[in-house]
């Protein structure tokens, strides 16, 4: 019995050991276009 819950000790360690894995966070890339129409002076910003 003593060897199956050193087994069982041993198995769970092992899988805990693998399950933690480091975080990599990467920013997202915001990427914004926009078109200006100079020949139209009509158009103000507001």
């Amino acid at each position: 019995m003593k060897h199956f819950l050193l087994l069982i000790l041993t198995l769970s360690a092992i899988g805990n050991g693998y399950s933690q894995k480091l975080l990599s966070l990467e920013p997202n890339a915001v990427e914004e276009r926009f078109l200006v129409d100079l020949d139209d002076w009509s158009k103000t910003l507001n």
